[in-house]
């Protein structure tokens, strides 16, 4: 989507297809994983992706945003000292995790920069709502891989 100013029909079709987009990704990740837990965390992670979608697509049929509130979640910022990889087959959960974590801060910041380039009030509360919702699934990766790979002995 360019950073032009937009209008909120053309915010949340791209939005609805950047939660799509997130789903199959998770999926993608979840079939890749050899770990059972990791299969189980990536298959709930795509269904939060749907989740998201369906309330955008309710919106879109609806043609308003009222009503979404999401509160600040809280930011363990793991992802930030730690260098991702490329998505790959033979990935460890490790890794995948902070790819994972990774891809939910840039889609973050995305629909910041994004609620401040949009001209209407209500495609504004939709990119800031979206942030909110990729930085909740920032917070889950990371407390993932704090709960697997940061735990003293």
């Amino acid at each position: 989507m360019d950073t032009e100013r937009v209008g909120f029909e053309q915010a949340l079709k791209y939005a609805i297809n950047k939660e799509e987009q997130a789903a199959l990704l998770y999926s993608r990740m979840a079939n890749m994983a050899l770990d059972v837990q990791a299969k189980s965390f990536f298959l709930d992670m795509s269904k939060e992706e749907e989740k998201h979608k369906m309330v955008l697509e309710g919106l879109q049929k609806r043609g308003q945003s009222e009503g979404i509130e999401f509160a600040k979640p809280l930011d363990l910022k793991i992802v930030e000292y730690l260098q991702p990889s490329k998505l790959s087959d033979d990935m460890t959960y490790q890794e995948a995790l902070v790819y994972a974590a990774t891809r939910e801060k840039e889609s973050a910041e995305y629909y910041k920069h994004m609620s401040g380039v949009v001209n209407d009030d209500t495609a504004k509360k939709l990119f800031t709502t979206l942030a909110e919702w990729e930085l909740t699934h920032k917070a889950f990766v990371e407390t993932e891989y704090e709960r697997h790979f940061m735990q003293e002995n």
